[in-house]
């Protein structure tokens, strides 16, 4: 079944008691694809799901289970989404909606079902409670519990091996529990995790930046053993996160507390002095914008500590925003900055100052520009936005076509604000059409 532009199948509702009883079967010899939404939409049945194909979609599955679980072993490629599968329907009187978001109180025990699932190049796949089974995974991101609802995750046990092939994971799994304290939904978990790289990805660098990522509340006995993470030299395994409630029945195989990542607002701790920690991500408030100035920690900071620190603020915000160091805890005296961008910096402490060890120093923006025509003796101003930029910095622009005789410059003129300037001397107008303006800061 393949080509149409909605959903290739949709059975969707639990309403009554025998809704939930019934079953969806397909079997090895199926092939779904070559649609602009879901290959399989089936809520609230019983799944029997066998070795089919779903390829060339925006979505594979959306699966909730009935009465009786089930099992789900489909094989999907190059989709814009793997999609979701919850299993553990106890809820038969009311109607699903959008029911992979739904939360549910799940009690006694809970109908599994069992995953075998190959998914290639499938961008992400949101699992849910009651699911046992492995998966294994190329260039995908396996996420416990829906990030965006925050959806809860039970008796759920998995292995899962992930490989990176053409590009960087975040983390081989993604953990996400509750919206807040006390809201412990995702409990009772265990996850064996192996993190691996093909020959290609050795070759061009392409690896799992964390093993695990967490997010969220959790509950008790939820536990990820890394049996396999083959990132070397990438000595990180526990990825950013907030735990509201750090429950003693979470653990992490070779989890090392120096290599959890602490999650800090830059935002309302701007101008205060960043906390020391081999690990940090930087967060903010929706409504931040530009960029902020830190200092980092000096006070008890051992010669050669280093830290890594990950600007993680286009999470929270739109574009993200900027950091910048003060120069003074830099032998040259000059500020660091960390863009606003998903970018990584490194620091080390030499004694009473730091040392930048790599990162990206620079702070960019563009915009799209048609200066016109500029007669000769005159000239054409055009700002540009550069997240985290102050007067004094020093500003370099370029343009995308060809200046044709005309003279281009740039200043830092306001904060995040560089000013881009064309000047005709040449005797005659000169006009470039439409372009796109660059432009560069650096401290």
């Amino acid at each position: 079944m393949i080509g149409f532009r909605g959903e290739l199948t949709y059975l969707s509702g639990t309403t009554t008691t025998d809704s939930a009883k019934r079953f969806f079967t397909v079997d090895d010899s199926c092939v779904f694809g070559e649609t602009n939404a879901t290959c399989l939409n089936a809520g609230g049945q019983t799944l029997q799901i066998g070795r089919c194909k779903l390829y060339n979609a925006v979505g594979g599955v959306e699966l909730h289970t009935g009465d009786f679980g089930g099992y789900v072993r489909a094989r999907m490629y190059n989709l814009a989404g793997a999609g979701v599968i919850w299993g553990g329907v106890v809820n038969h009187n009311q109607a699903l909606g959008l029911y992979h978001y739904f939360t549910r109180s799940m009690s006694g025990d809970l109908p599994l079902c069992d995953l075998d699932l190959y998914l290639d190049r499938c961008v992400n796949i949101y699992l849910g409670s009651a699911l046992t089974g492995r998966i294994t995974c190329v260039d995908t991101l396996v996420s416990l519990g829906d990030l965006s609802s925050m959806s809860e995750c039970k008796s759920t046990d998995l292995e899962i091996v992930s490989f990176v092939d053409k590009t960087d994971l975040v983390s081989g799994v993604y953990l996400t529990g509750g919206a807040g304290t006390g809201d412990q939904t995702t409990v009772g978990v265990s996850v064996r995790l192996h993190c691996k790289r093909t020959a290609n990805a050795v070759a061009n660098g392409f690896k799992h930046q964390k093993a695990v990522t967490y997010y969220g509340s959790f509950g008790p006995d939820v536990r990820v053993d890394v049996a396999t993470f083959e990132n070397a030299p990438y000595a990180q395994l526990i990825g950013f996160g907030t735990v509201y409630d750090n429950h003693p029945g979470v653990t992490i195989s070779r989890f090392d507390e120096s290599m959890n990542t602490v999650e800090y607002d830059i935002e309302a701790n701007a101008g205060g002095t960043f906390p020391y920690n081999p690990y940090a991500g930087l967060r903010c408030g929706g409504s931040a914008s530009g960029g902020y100035t830190m200092y980092l920690p000096t006070a008890g900071i051992q010669r050669g500590a280093e830290m890594r620190i990950m600007n993680m603020t286009p999470n929270y915000t739109s574009g993200g925003v900027a950091l910048r160091f003060s120069g003074s805890q830099f032998r040259d005296g000059k500020d660091r900055l960390i863009p606003a961008s998903y970018a990584m910096a490194r620091v080390r402490f030499n004694g009473g100052r730091w040392e930048w060890i790599e990162g990206i120093n620079e702070l960019s923006g563009s915009t799209t520009w048609n200066p016109g025509s500029i007669a000769n003796g005159a000239q054409e101003l055009k700002t540009v936005v550069v997240k985290g930029a102050v007067l004094g910095d020093r500003a370099e622009v370029a343009l995308s076509v060809s200046t044709g005789g005309l003279v281009l410059t740039g200043a830092v003129t306001a904060p995040n604000t560089v000013t881009a300037t064309l000047s005709n001397n040449s005797g005659a107008a000169i006009d470039l059409g439409n372009a796109t303006l660059n432009a560069t800061v650096r401290a």
